[in-house]
């Protein structure tokens, strides 16, 4: 079996002039459309005219390619390493823990021998 690709000739959506009939050729023998562009102008120069008519012909024979729906991405930080840094990127901070005070100690030793007599257990 013959393990060719398919590729489908299509008239271009990002890459036209009028119609993106020769973006599209391009495309399909993948070469620079200027390159096409410049063969259909002397085409035309050469046959007298007779070659603009295959233009509209192609223009409405061709489908368009289809067009890409962007995919939505979720934010998140930018990108930052040693070889990308990021400058105006900081990190989300976050609050110390408040110093203990000798209230707040003395609540916390209340509270660790109210739950050792719970538990029946032995001071440390």
């Amino acid at each position: 079996m013959n393990s060719t690709t398919y590729r489908p000739l299509r008239r271009s959506r990002t890459n036209r002039k009028i119609a993106g009939v020769c973006a599209g050729v391009a495309r399909y023998l993948r070469v620079d459309p200027n390159v096409v562009r410049l063969v259909f102008v002397l085409t035309v120069i050469f046959s007298s005219g007779w070659a603009l008519l295959a233009y509209p012909i192609m223009w409405a024979l061709m489908p368009q390619e289809e067009s890409v729906v962007p995919v939505a991405v979720p934010a998140s930080p930018p990108f930052s390493s040693p070889f990308h840094p990021v400058d105006d990127y900081q990190p989300p901070t976050v609050a110390a823990p408040a110093p203990m005070t000798p209230a707040m100690a003395e609540a916390m030793a209340a509270a660790e021998a109210e739950a050792r007599a719970a538990r029946n257990m032995p001071a440390a």
